[in-house]
């Protein structure tokens, strides 16, 4: 058999221009962010005066006058005159970063390729790193709420204030120390990071002033799903038990919406019922406080889940208590160790889920037990919040748990209303120590009011079921079917008959686009004997068709129908078989269209029926050519999907065919024209219409590339060594091939011309 032989020529077209961006390193990005701080102090100075509007100071004063006695009695000894200045600066830096937003993008973090500093080993803090700094007036954990804005303005700040952020060294803290305790200021290695200033009322070190810090970290996840990310803390606190305005302690975990992952919080309280792992002592001689409450190195973790490459914020977060007069600080060391040896508070988190599950539907997740010197605590209790529009509308306390994991059960009538969206959120109770120790994690995906949602316009429908029957007058209806109304969709019915309870021969009865709520009523006159095939489609935009059927056999003897158990994927394929086209009249699939080229030798089709209503079906096209006109051999010249297809350019006197596919989920069927341009004779039998889709795959010659092939760029002349006994050449020429041309910005393309011998 002779053989058709290929010859690819590769031409580089176009070119290709690199853009090179030179990123600030750690020593000029903080050299520019002083230049701003520069800019900030010169902004406060110059509207301490005038700008602060009145309302906000007068709102400011008369917190500060109805603070508690002993918050007063701790104010007294700083001039109010130095108060009022630490709040207006608070303002005016939050006014200057709004006139000015692009200034704040200088101190935001950068997230480095791996999780790096972590131990700030480095003892400087690198760019993957930022600070924030605000005052803090009430709320303690709500004070950040788990959904939408705090209402604390936080402001970035370029690291040297010791008093908000400070590279510790080995050594014992000073204010447990004075208590009698032993904490040390770095958990291992040589440095740590505290957050939040140790500021004791009437002491040299000055006051407290209601500051909130946050230590901001970015890194980049390594992995794909769901992931622990570990840490040391420490915390130190006064406890003024203030209502709702104490010192605390939050970390939490954010992607790159600023949707929180996870997140846990510490309020300062001495009561070790409360939280088991707290230390306290009698306050500093002269301070109104009831105690120092001082928590060791503790193990903490956020659960994340993501992808390799997706850039997560940690947050560190302190504050002073909202009456202004209390201090609260924590250290920071090994952020993203491996592992995390030593006392660990517990935690519990929520597996993620689709919110696309049917109901009953089960809420699980996994729990860590507190470990406290050694002793491992136990469960109390895990119970499950649901919520909407963030308030508890049901708790379910019966759970499945054991060995670190655990299940609820929820139904759609636990989700009171069974409208809109739901949250869950777990909450469990550790007994440790003589105490007990809670832990809670809310959210199974991101976000507010998606982790269930009814009618989900985002999830596709999953069920086409309905009932049906056929009575006595042989009247066969549909009584109730899933609706789906939220997706405005279409609900297909088909009926056809066969006598055989195995199926077949069928007898396409009848077809329906009927979308009514009501009984649906198919045929009036079901014969006796006869066994109905009942196919329900249900279709909505941009999901995929849903289908089920039900086989009813009407009885002779008491003339009612009877459900049988015949249910299959290939019941819902003879609705395609019989009615290609949709309800209506019947119709057979098919893959015809018309075909035609234009003088500079493109090809264009236009399919007689796309079928748009079926986005089942897939449409691919293949061409091949023959030098014959009575066809064959055969060479594929170009494939591509769509519902039409185009090909630019033929050459003239070659004989082109176009096979189009047409293929559904039930099988397929193939059409093909044949088209040629400026060709002196055209086949005495040309091949078209309808054809067996492997009928070219047995009768195409695959062509192998030539030995040798040279172009002169002088004579524009290709030669090759002609081999023996091929029927043609393929000449294929492509441009801006990646591999020639690696510089090209220019999307690569191909010509392919064919000669004879």
């Amino acid at each position: 058999m002779k053989k058709l032989y290929a010859i690819v020529l590769i031409l580089c077209m176009g070119s290709s221009a690199f853009l090179n961006a030179q990123e600030l390193n750690e020593k000029e990005r903080y050299q520019a962010q002083l230049k701003v701080e520069e800019k900030i102090a010169a902004f406060i100075q110059e509207n301490m005066d005038d700008v602060v509007p009145e309302k906000h100071l007068y709102n400011y004063i008369e917190k500060l006058r109805n603070a508690d006695e002993h918050t007063i009695e701790e104010l007294a000894s700083i001039p109010f005159s130095e108060i009022l200045t630490i709040y207006k600066k608070d303002y005016l830096r939050s006014l200057y970063f709004a006139n000015n937003p692009k200034a704040s993008s200088l101190f935001k973090a950068i997230a480095a390729p791996v999780c790096t500093n972590g131990d700030f080993e480095s003892g400087v803090f690198d760019t993957s790193l930022a600070g924030e700094s605000g005052i803090y007036n009430l709320g303690e954990c709500d004070a950040i709420p788990l959904i939408g804005a705090s209402n604390i303005i936080f402001n970035p700040e370029a690291f040297g204030n010791a008093n908000h952020f400070n590279i510790t060294n080995v050594g014992l803290d000073p204010i447990v120390a004075y208590g009698g305790g032993s904490l040390q200021m770095v958990n291992n290695g040589n440095h740590a990071v505290r957050v939040n200033a140790p500021l004791i009322c009437n002491t040299s070190t000055g006051n407290p002033n209601g500051g909130i810090n946050k230590l901001i970290k970015s890194i980049t996840l390594q992995d794909d799903g769901v992931q622990e990310i570990n840490f040391s803390y420490a915390l130190v606190a006064d406890y003024p038990n203030h209502p709702n305005e104490n010192p605390f302690f939050m970390a939490r975990a954010l992607d790159a919406s600023n949707n929180t992952l996870d997140r846990f919080c510490i309020v300062s309280n001495p009561d070790p019922s409360v939280n088991p792992f707290i230390n306290s002592f009698a306050d500093y001689p002269g301070c109104a406080t009831n105690q120092v409450v001082w928590q060791d190195w503790t193990c903490g973790s956020l659960t994340v889940n993501g992808k390799a490459g997706d850039v997560i914020t940690l947050e560190f977060i302190v504050s002073d208590c909202g009456q202004t007069a209390h201090f609260g600080y924590a250290y920071i060391d090994d952020i993203c160790a491996v592992s995390c040896n030593g006392n660990g508070q517990g935690s519990i988190q929520l597996t993620p889920m689709s919110p696309c599950q049917s109901t009953p539907l089960q809420v699980c997740g996994t729990y860590t037990l507190p470990n406290l010197n050694g002793t491992t605590g136990s469960i109390n209790s895990i119970e499950l919040d649901i919520i909407q529009n963030g308030t508890v509308v049901n708790t379910l306390t019966t759970s499945t748990n054991g060995a670190g994991n655990f299940c609820f059960n929820v139904n759609s009538a636990d989700m009171i209303g069974q409208y809109g969206g739901y949250d869950f959120q777990a909450n469990v109770i550790f007994n440790i120590g003589s105490g007990t120790q809670p832990a809670t994690d809310s959210q199974t995906n991101p976000g507010q009011n998606n982790d269930y949602i009814f009618e989900n316009p985002d999830c596709c429908p999953t069920d086409a079921s309905f009932n049906a029957f056929i009575d006595t007058s042989g009247l066969l209806a549909i009584s109730s079917f899933t609706d789906y109304s939220a997706f405005i969709p279409t609900h297909e019915w088909y009926v056809l008959s066969s006598p055989n309870s195995s199926g077949g021969p069928y007898t396409p009865v009848y077809s329906i686009q009927d979308n009514g709520s009501a009984t649906i009523n198919l045929i009036t006159n079901a014969q006796p004997g006869l066994y109905y095939t009942v196919i329900h489609i249900l279709k909505s935009n941009d999901c995929a068709d849903i289908c089920e059927s039900k086989v009813l056999y009407y009885n002779n003897g008491s003339r009612r129908g009877e459900e049988l158990d015949y249910r299959s994927n290939q019941d819902c394929c003879l609705a395609l078989q019989f009615w290609a086209d949709g309800s209506g009249q019947t119709s057979n699939l098919s893959g015809d269209f018309q075909v035609g080229v234009d003088f500079n030798g493109t090809i264009t089709t236009n399919v007689i029926n796309p079928y748009n209503g079926h986005p089942g079906i897939t449409h691919s096209w293949k061409l091949y050519s023959s030098p014959n006109a009575t066809g064959g051999p055969y060479t594929l010249v170009d494939s591509q999907t769509g519902i039409n297809y185009s090909y630019s350019s033929i050459s003239d006197g070659v004989y082109y065919f176009v096979l189009h596919k047409v293929q559904t989920d039930c099988g397929e069927v193939c059409f093909v024209q044949d088209i040629c341009r400026n060709c002196a004779n055209r086949g005495s039998s040309s091949l078209a219409g309808e054809i067996d889709c492997d009928f070219f795959d047995t009768t195409t010659v695959n062509c192998t590339a030539t030995e040798k092939h040279e172009y002169s760029c002088k004579t524009n002349m290709l030669e090759w060594a002609a081999v023996p006994g091929a029927l043609g050449y393929v000449i294929e020429v492509n441009y801006n091939d990646p591999d020639c041309c690696p510089r090209s910005t220019i999307l690569p393309t191909s010509q392919r011309f064919e000669v004879g011998t």
